[in-house]
């Protein structure tokens, strides 16, 4: 009998545990539901509202953070690889003088130490970042670190303007003035989500500032991406007197204007004669248009792009004023351009002066010395130049 009340008084109180672990369970899904969804990992929250003056959030361990709340006197600075930045809705970092006892001061800056950096919008979220003095909004010096950009719902996707100061001399994402940095960026990746950002004077919206150079981004997946330059820079590509090496676009949907004397892809306005490095679109649409003496896609005002590869996407291209819709800006020697057949591009504007060729004319002959074709598909010769009409 004793053995019977035993097993029933074991079997009552398992069912009684199994009871309340379910209850619990239930209990802790409803608070889960109510906050926002992220990876299995542990995200340490960080609220930059009401700190005093000079305030620095310094991230020096790898790990997850999430950052909400709007403050002019604090600013973010990144000193590790493998961090991820959860951007929450309303998000509002605006430095401001007593940021960072009067110096200059990005929203975030991210050090050259390797690893990879992942800043995601939440869903929905509307993050605001700029800038004090000559700082980008985000500024990414060196290209050994890994920047990526990604929102954590592409079915909602979050959106992130990064604004750097008008005066700035800096890109709303990437380098600094470059005297007072290395002035050269690189190795960031936009894989979804939305972000707009807008260069100081002489620098570009994504990439370098005054002086500054770029190597290195990529636009792909379902990235939305509006990228504005001031005078004298780039859209997408560097600054004023900066160097840009590999600008690649896979998919996505991007927008780029450039500065007077910029291009909306590709090269700052540059007064040196300088030769650039590859654009290659593969995919997506894109829209990029050129201030004057810049491409749409290419040069800018003396400067020439050694290689331009189309071959995929929808691409169209709006010149500034002396230069061409795709290929040279103003006062420059044709570069070398390549498209496959499959490209839908629109007819890049002509510059004032040139004259539009009857169709049944032969096109321009690209004087550039040709090199063996590497391509694996068919591909035939542009003209990046239209000669001037006869008076």
């Amino acid at each position: 009998m004793a053995d019977a009340l035993s097993c029933m008084f074991h079997a009552l109180r398992n069912h009684l545990s199994r009871t309340l672990a379910l209850a619990t369970l239930c209990t802790l899904g409803l608070v889960l539901a109510t906050t926002p969804a992220f990876a299995d990992d542990v995200i340490t929250t960080i609220d930059i509202s009401g700190k005093g003056s000079n305030t620095t959030v310094t991230i020096d361990k790898p790990g997850s953070y999430r950052l909400y709340g709007s403050s002019s006197t604090t600013w973010v600075h990144v000193k590790t690889g493998n961090v991820t930045l959860y951007l929450a809705d309303g998000l509002n970092i605006n430095p401001g003088i007593s940021a960072n006892t009067g110096k200059t001061c990005p929203s975030i800056k991210i050090e050259n130490t390797g690893g990879t950096v992942n800043i995601i919008s939440e869903a929905n979220a509307q993050a605001k970042l700029s800038s004090y003095l000559t700082s980008p909004a985000i500024q990414k010096e060196g290209t050994q670190t890994k920047l990526v950009f990604s929102t954590a719902d592409s079915e909602h996707p979050g959106t992130i303007s990064a604004t750097a100061a008008s005066g700035s001399m800096s890109a709303g994402i990437g380098t600094n003035y470059k005297l007072v940095s290395n002035g050269v960026t690189g190795n960031i990746v936009f894989k979804s989500g939305k972000v707009i950002a807008r260069g100081g004077t002489d620098a570009a919206g994504i990439g370098g500032g005054s002086g500054g150079s770029v190597d290195g981004i990529t636009i792909e997946g379902t990235a939305n991406i509006e990228a504005y330059g001031s005078a004298g820079g780039a859209g997408i590509g560097c600054g004023f007197h900066g160097t840009m090496r590999n600008i690649t676009i896979r998919g996505g949907n991007v927008t780029a204007k450039g500065g007077d004397s910029g291009a909306g892809i590709g090269c700052g306005r540059d007064e040196q004669g300088l030769t650039h490095g590859a654009i290659t679109i593969e995919g997506g649409t894109v829209n990029a248009t050129g201030g004057g003496f810049g491409a749409g896609i290419g040069g800018s005002f003396r400067s020439k792009v050694n290689s331009i590869v189309i071959k995929g996407g929808t691409v169209k291209a709006i010149a500034g004023e002396y230069a061409c819709g795709i290929g040279s800006g103003g006062g420059t020697a044709p570069g070398r351009i390549r498209m496959w057949r499959s490209i839908s591009a629109a007819e890049p504007s002509l510059p004032k002066g040139v004259a539009k060729r009857a169709p049944s004319a032969p096109m321009a002959t690209d004087t550039t010395p040709k090199k063996a074709n590497t391509l694996q598909q068919p591909s035939r010769e542009v003209p990046s130049s239209l000669p001037r009409a006869t008076p």
